[in-house]
């Protein structure tokens, strides 16, 4: 299920608030919020809709080309390439994507005059963190009335879309105003632009604020002096222009991460045993050593390997230690073993109010839900 989410991009910044200028228009960014799972290598985030009113791409041209820079943040990367740099095996095959006419007033005889490949994107690679988009063709020239050419404004607005599938973008274009009948590469083949996204490297918290669980965009607004954009082996030698807008200080979501397939990608289970009529009167304590925060999957068991309950908990970072009494879990007295799936570096011991300390152990993801009660050392 999807939120919509709202933020505008304009020209003037007064005490880190957004102003929308009427005299000069404004880019608004209309993001969808989709649910992704945190440490997973293919999860679909939201969509994204771009709607312009004004005249902020006046100097665009095929020879003097502005570029809109979308990228993610808390170092989430794209899962897919659908645009490839030149002299690539899979070749450089840019995205024509549809524009089209958003009235909130009588057209009037207004016609669309933007060419197929006045918005591009040219640069969409997986492992990178950035979507680039391409505007060729004068804003200045995007719309026609009585033979005058002329920009977007607030009542008659242009938008593209992107984060769809090319049945939902045909639907969005083919029978309303646009350039195209939906979002096509340059040889004229349908395609999909649905934002596949990595997360297994980011920094995204799932059981924290918004701002640690959210997948935000920060776009950017480049001239034409950004150079190598389609043909940079990485990113981080694209070389860029002069910024066109102010930076603003806001998050624009795309994505909320959650805890969800645990096991599947989680790098170590801890497991342990449980003493005999004794578990109730203990405490797991749970360690993160690292410098980010983290997260466990917690599960406890019957003899028989049957699962009694399970539970998420949130981990702070460099070595703050978590105390979870055993007591307040659900039929914790028939457990005999628990199983915790965390990072790599998760610690984890059982302290029981005898004073005996049982240190989890790392196990094989390969059969843990049955796990042999010993006899532990120090006791009869």
């Amino acid at each position: 299920m999807c939120v919509s989410h709202r933020r505008s991009i304009s020209c003037l910044l007064a005490m880190l608030a957004i102003c929308v200028c009427p005299f000069a228009g404004a880019v608004e960014f209309i993001t969808s919020i989709g649910e992704v799972c945190a440490r997973n290598d293919t999860q679909q985030a939201g969509t994204l809709d771009i709607r312009i009113d004004g005249d902020q791409f006046a100097d665009a041209s095929s020879q003097t080309p502005h570029y809109l820079q979308i990228r993610f943040d808390h170092a989430v990367l794209l899962a897919q390439t659908l645009v490839d740099i030149e002299g690539s095996d899979a070749g450089h095959m840019p995205i024509n994507l549809a524009a089209r006419l958003d009235s909130n007033a009588p057209a009037n005889a207004l016609e669309l005059n933007m060419l197929e490949n006045a918005i591009q994107i040219v640069r969409w690679r997986r492992g990178e963190s950035s979507i680039w988009i391409r505007i060729n063709h004068s804003s200045s020239q995007w719309l026609s009335q009585g033979g005058a050419t002329r920009s977007p404004n607030h009542e008659h607005r242009i938008v593209f879309s992107i984060g769809i599938g090319s049945e939902a973008s045909r639907d969005q274009n083919e029978q309303v105003l646009s350039n195209l009948d939906a979002n096509r590469r340059v040889d004229g083949a349908l395609v999909t632009t649905e934002l596949m996204v990595d997360t297994r490297s980011s920094a995204l918290f799932p059981l924290g604020s918004p701002e640690d669980r959210n997948v935000n965009i920060e776009p950017e607004h480049y001239d034409d002096q950004t150079r190598l954009v389609t043909t940079a082996i990485h990113e981080d030698l694209i070389i860029y222009g002069s910024p066109q807008l102010v930076r603003f200080a806001v998050d624009i979501p795309i994505g909320r991460s959650n805890v969800c397939g645990l096991m599947e990608y989680q790098e170590v289970a801890l497991v342990g045993p449980l003493p005999e009529g004794r578990a109730a009167s203990g405490s797991l304590i749970l360690v993160n050593p690292s410098e980010s925060k983290s997260w466990a999957e917690i599960t406890w068991f019957t003899a028989d390997g049957t699962e009694l309950g399970t539970m998420d908990v949130g981990l702070p970072y460099s070595g703050e230690p978590v105390t979870l009494p055993l007591s307040e879990w659900n039929e914790i007295e028939e457990a005999a073993s628990l199983r915790v799936y965390g990072e790599s570096d998760l610690l984890g011991t059982l302290v029981f109010e005898d004073g005996s300390q049982w240190s989890l152990q790392v196990f094989s993801r390969e059969g843990t839900s049955r796990i042999v009660r010993p006899r532990p050392r120090g006791t009869r």
